[in-house]
């Protein structure tokens, strides 16, 4: 298509362009050939998207839109009154106006101009107001696209909420994740999780010990944080045993699979059912177990079967809050086997180890803190 030539060098195109941009007060007679050309569509185009980001801050929500809508129409209005009051201004040209066409009606002279001057004027500024309109609802959308497209992953995402929560010594607590994962908390155990999980992962923190009944979901692995070592596994049961106070960290896996990442999150290991890591000052180890003895706990009782005194006394202190002392390495090293139940006082179970062994007691009562217990060999 030809770009006809108007008002000496300009073209068509020039009109065009300088009136979206809104440099232009004239109306532009355009034909449908030129008003369909793709030279057209491309100009409103390349002319709507101009200034996007700071249009979309001037008018960012819809009801800013609005009124910058009616603060243009305003203007308009006010320009084409102020255009008309000045062919009023100048008699001569007025009178001479209405003589030539209006001869036979000389008092409804005025009138009909002003009437035909106000419709011109409402067909002027309606088809301007909706040009507007359109190019301020076409900024909006782009702006909006190139803004979406232009913010990083991470920032589109919603931060999110974390809730901690804490078994205190000598209780035990469950709670329940959004994905239905089911969370046992032994004494003095706390667990940080997010109100909500995100699209990628699964992912909680623990400090203490924890059984997990995870809900399976392929798609999105779930994670153990603890101090030490990741266990990532996508739906299993399993017992944590993680406190940062102690030196070493036990994984015991009931149901299922599951890897073990070091802290950076590369795999290091991976268990069986059946299966206990162990992670301590002298590497890794993976064993062959009797898992009731890591997973009673959260049914109120302790199993051992051969179990070191040394290792007793740090459920007993959570379990029962008191502070244990052994006098000796001889104690330290006595095995025990048996069953405590959770819900029997501290004494009856020192009695009972007084009758099962070699061991003696004393208890010292603490008001205003722990209990003082102090095992020796008889």
């Amino acid at each position: 298509m030809s770009m006809e030539k108007k008002n000496g060098n300009n073209t068509i195109w020039d009109e065009v362009i300088a009136f979206l941009h809104g440099d232009s007060k004239e109306e532009i007679d355009l034909s449908k050939e030129t008003e369909n050309s793709s030279e057209f569509k491309f100009s409103k185009k390349v002319i709507s998207v101009r200034d996007k980001a700071a249009l979309a801050r001037e008018i960012s929500t819809p009801s800013k839109a609005w009124n910058h809508l009616m603060d243009k129409q305003s203007m308009q209005q006010v320009q084409s009154t102020q255009s008309m009051q000045r062919t009023e201004s100048t008699p001569q040209a007025a009178q001479t106006l209405t003589k030539a066409s209006t001869s036979a009606q000389p008092l409804y002279a005025d009138k009909q101009e002003q009437t035909v001057t106000s419709a011109q004027t409402k067909r002027r500024v309606l088809p301007g107001l909706l040009r507007y309109a359109a190019v301020v609802t076409i900024a909006l959308i782009i702006g909006s696209l190139f803004t979406l497209m232009m913010t990083k992953p991470d920032q589109q995402t919603t931060p999110l909420a974390y809730t901690t929560v804490e078994a205190p010594y000598g209780q035990m607590s469950k709670i329940t994740l959004s994905d239905g994962t089911a969370v046992w908390l032994n004494s003095g155990t706390t667990l940080k999780y997010p109100n909500i999980f995100n699209q990628e992962n699964r992912s909680v923190e623990i400090n203490g010990e924890g059984f997990f009944d995870v809900t399976t979901d392929p798609e999105h692995p779930f994670i153990v944080e603890t101090n030490q070592l990741k266990v990532k596994v996508l739906g299993t049961s399993f017992n944590v045993n993680a406190y940062k106070e102690d030196t070493d960290t036990e994984i015991t896996l009931l149901e299922g699979k599951v890897e073990l990442l070091n802290r950076a999150g590369t795999r290091i290991a991976g268990i069986t059912p059946g299966e206990q890591a162990v992670l301590d000052n002298q590497g890794l180890t993976i064993k062959k177990v009797d898992t009731r003895f890591y997973d009673s706990w959260r049914e109120g009782r302790m199993e051992f079967s051969g179990v070191q005194l040394k290792d007793i006394v740090k459920k007993l202190e959570r379990w029962y809050n008191v502070e244990i002392t052994l006098e000796g390495n001889a104690i330290e090293e006595t095995l025990i086997s048996g069953t405590i139940m959770r819900y029997k006082p501290i004494d009856q179970i020192l009695k009972a180890m007084r009758i099962m062994g070699d061991i003696d007691y004393t208890i010292k009562s603490n008001p205003s803190g722990k209990d003082q217990i102090k095992l020796y060999k008889k």
